[in-house]
C-alpha cells in the first residue's frame, strides 16, 4: 500500500511512460477551476513538427487562446465583430490578428478573418484528467467532475482497496460520468475506462496546444 499520494502520482506516471513514450504528462497543472493531480496529452507529432518549424515568434498571449475558442469552427467573421465581443482596441487587436496570422492560425480575407481548420492547427489529439486519493474517495469523486469542464475524461486514481469500496466507488463515478483506475504493485487496472472523447473548445486547450508547439511548459511539472 502507498503512504504517500505523491507515490501512487509517481508510480502511476512511470507505468504511463513504459507503455507510451507518445505522450505529454503534466502534475498539478493550473486551471481556472482546479488543479488536477495528472493531465496526459495525446500529440499529432507530425503536426507538431510542422507548427514548429513555421513558427515565426515565441510571442503568445491569453487573449490568443481567447480568440481561437471564440473562432473555432465558425465561418467567416468580421474583424469589428471581433473587437466588439473582446471589447479591444483596434490597435491591440490588429497586433493580435497579426500575431496569429504570422503563426498560421487564422486566414484573412478583407475585413474577415477565420481559424485555419483544426487539422491544420490542433497539436493535441486527446487529454486525459486524473485525480489520485489514498483515502476519501468520495471526495476525489467531485474533484475529478469538476474536471469536465475541459476534458470528457476524467478519471479517478486509488490504490487497490477492499471489493466494498471500490464496487462503491465505480457505481458512484459511473452516475457522475467519471473513469475510475487502480493501482497495485505497479499494474494498472481501469473498472470504467472511458472511451476516446471529443475535445473541448476551450481556452486551456488552446492554451495548452501553443506551449506545446512553442515548447513552453517550463511553469508546469512536465514529463515526456
Amino acid at each position: 500500500m502507498y503512504e504517500k499520494e505523491a507515490d501512487l502520482v509517481s508510480h502511476f506516471i512511470n507505468r504511463l511512460i513504459e507503455k507510451n513514450n507518445n505522450q505529454l504528462i503534466i502534475t498539478e497543472l493550473e486551471t481556472n477551476f482546479g488543479r488536477p493531480d495528472i493531465v496526459v496529452i495525446e500529440i499529432d507529432n507530425e503536426l507538431l513538427e510542422k507548427r514548429k518549424n513555421n513558427l515565426s515568434s515565441s510571442e503568445y498571449s491569453r487573449e490568443m487562446s481567447y480568440i481561437t475558442t471564440y473562432l473555432y469552427k465558425k465561418s467567416w467573421l468580421k474583424k469589428d465583430k471581433l473587437k466588439e465581443y473582446f471589447h479591444f482596441s483596434e490597435k491591440k487587436l490588429t497586433h493580435i490578428i497579426k500575431l496569429m496570422n504570422n503563426e498560421g492560425l487564422i486566414e484573412i480575407r478583407d475585413d474577415k478573418i477565420k481559424l485555419k481548420p483544426s487539422n491544420e492547427v490542433l497539436v493535441i489529439k486527446r487529454l486525459r484528467v486524473i485525480e489520485a486519493k489514498l483515502t476519501n474517495w468520495k471526495y476525489v469523486i467531485n474533484q475529478a467532475q469538476r474536471h469536465l469542464w475541459f476534458s470528457n475524461e476524467s478519471y479517478i486514481l486509488m490504490p487497490n482497496n477492499s471489493e466494498s469500496i471500490l464496487e462503491q466507488a465505480k457505481k458512484c463515478c459511473i452516475d457522475y460520468g467519471i473513469g475510475m483506475i487502480t493501482l497495485l504493485n505497479g499494474k494498472i487496472k481501469y473498472f470504467n475506462r472511458i472511451k476516446k472523447q471529443k475535445l473541448i473548445n476551450t481556452p486551456l486547450l488552446w492554451e495548452l496546444n501553443e506551449k506545446i508547439v512553442r515548447g513552453d511548459l517550463k511553469n508546469e511539472h512536465f514529463h515526456i
